[in-house]
């Protein structure tokens, strides 16, 4: 709502108006997630509290517990982005990794 409703959101804080204008939300939402490290694991435990379907894709294979953090498992061949609101990169920049966001 801020970046949206610039001025909006300026006169709702002079005014002291809490929660005016109204911004959306991400419950019900998909994110997509490519590359699953140390930075991914934590946003991915805060997007889930938030009600967003989270879709993560890993170079390697997927340990059990990387595995049940998301709603959605695969590697980075043939990623779908179909229904996907948000997309977050948390890639390396590797030789390996190069042209897999885009």
């Amino acid at each position: 709502s801020l970046l949206r409703h610039h001025c909006a959101m300026e006169k709702a804080l002079s005014d002291r108006m809490l929660g005016y204008p109204m911004g959306s939300t991400l419950q019900g939402k998909s994110l997509l997630v490519l590359g699953f490290g140390a930075i991914a694991k934590e946003s991915a435990v805060r997007f889930r509290a938030m009600g967003v379907r989270v879709c993560g894709f890993r170079l390697g294979a997927w340990p059990s517990d990387d595995r049940m953090m998301v709603d959605d498992a695969g590697s980075m061949q043939g990623v779908v982005t179909v229904g996907l609101v948000c997309f977050l990169v948390c890639l390396l920049a590797f030789v390996q990794t190069h042209g897999h966001s885009g």
